[in-house]
């Protein structure tokens, strides 16, 4: 059985946008430079986690794929209002955040869909 998207999921994702987008804004002040270089890799870890929690969660491709793609936009997306010369860098890692979310959750779903499959019929 498939959950809907809840409460908690809801609050997740919303913790996620306001905590990433004012990170993503000073990191693309500073370049991602300097002390904040190893903050877009620390917000990848989060977000994947994040992923990976909704899809065994939900268990919906179709949801956490784009879960999946969300994490990237808001990790890059804002900092591009100052350097948009990372936009080709940007459409890939949404790509991959994309694929990332729809594997994690095809997975859960079949594994989960396989043990209620019946021993025999």
């Amino acid at each position: 059985m498939v959950k809907k998207f809840s409460k908690l999921d809801t609050v997740l994702l919303v913790a996620l946008i306001v905590v990433y987008t004012p990170l993503s804004l000073w990191g693309g002040t500073e370049g991602w430079g300097g002390n904040a270089d190893i903050l877009p890799l620390l917000m990848f870890v989060v977000g994947a986690a994040y992923v990976i929690f909704e899809s065994i969660r939900l268990c919906s491709p179709a949801v956490c794929s784009i879960l999946g793609a969300l994490v990237p936009f808001f990790t890059i997306g804002p900092s591009l209002f100052f350097y948009q010369e990372d936009i080709g860098a940007f459409l890939v890692v949404i790509l991959i955040g994309f694929i990332f979310g729809l594997l994690v959750s095809t997975l859960c779903w079949a594994l989960k869909g396989k043990k209620k499959a019946p021993i025999s019929e």
